[in-house]
């Protein structure tokens, strides 16, 4: 059946976080993301934790911020993609060398 066969991978995926490349596990996970999917909102949950395991934190917090903002997500994923997004630190570009540095802020 489709339906279990596509949650082995999910579990294979969830399982293999630690032990496999970031691009076999986004292959397991494209086809479960899909629209139509019973298993989107669980395997764009498992996207954006690759993508934090690949040092991608802003592919990670778009794709929660965007499975937060759907409202097909149940509310269970969608309030901790939420909680987990605001949580995730994306850094900002380095500073130009040619640019002077911010001010400090001033006590007043």
């Amino acid at each position: 059946d489709p339906l279990w066969r596509n949650l082995a991978n999910l579990l294979w995926v969830l399982h293999g976080l630690d032990l496999d490349t970031p691009a076999a596990l986004d292959a397991r996970l494209g086809p479960l993301a899909a629209d139509g999917s019973p298993w989107r909102a669980s395997a764009r949950e498992l996207q954006a934790v690759v993508a934090l395991r690949a040092g991608q934190p802003a592919a990670a917090r778009q794709t929660l911020l965007a499975l937060a903002a759907d409202p097909t997500t149940p509310p269970g994923v969608r309030d901790r993609a939420q909680r987990v997004a605001a949580q995730i630190a994306v850094p900002t570009s380095p500073p130009n060398p040619g640019s002077p540095a911010p001010a400090a802020p001033t006590g007043g």
